[in-house]
């Protein structure tokens, strides 16, 4: 039972880190997009499109976690492939993905310093890419996450 319990803790944890510091990113575009909307009703498609990019590590994190789960064989026991030998690949798993996923809190942030108006291209160009760049190290850990996997025979 105590494969099952770590498979579900760095599942929790994973969910949980990735989720919150979203809900935070996410946060931050909707104070400002309020804003600009209840001025400028025409910016309300572009704020929509910064609302949607830090919610993809949410989404990193569910993919993580059904992994995880699959494999792990809480879903599926027939194709379970952890065991006592490789579980401290999926404790490394889920904190090194909840770390990781601390700096989305970014996405929401670093598009607020964008000074200017959202309905010219340019600006509109460097809140997006600034907001990619605060959700860069989530990607980076879901593939590493996926590459511990493979190294520790889980998928």
């Amino acid at each position: 039972m105590e494969v099952f319990d770590t498979i579900a803790f760095s599942c929790g944890l994973i969910i949980a880190s990735s989720c919150f510091c979203t809900a935070i990113a996410q946060g931050l575009i909707a104070r400002e997009g309020i804003e600009a909307v209840y001025s400028e009703p025409k910016a309300f498609g572009k704020y929509i499109t910064l609302e949607m990019i830090p919610h993809t590590v949410a989404i990193y994190g569910l993919l993580l976690t059904i992994l995880l789960f699959n494999f792990g064989g809480i879903i599926t026991p027939e194709f379970s492939s952890v065991d006592a030998s490789n579980i401290d690949f999926v404790e490394e798993i889920g904190i090194f993905y909840s770390v990781l996923a601390i700096p989305t809190i970014l996405s929401g942030y670093l598009p607020l310093k964008v000074e200017g108006d959202i309905n010219e291209s340019s600006i509109f160009c460097r809140k997006i890419l600034f907001s990619v760049a605060g959700h860069a190290t989530s990607l980076i850990g879901l593939m590493i996450s996926i590459m511990l996997m493979l190294n520790g025979g889980i998928l």
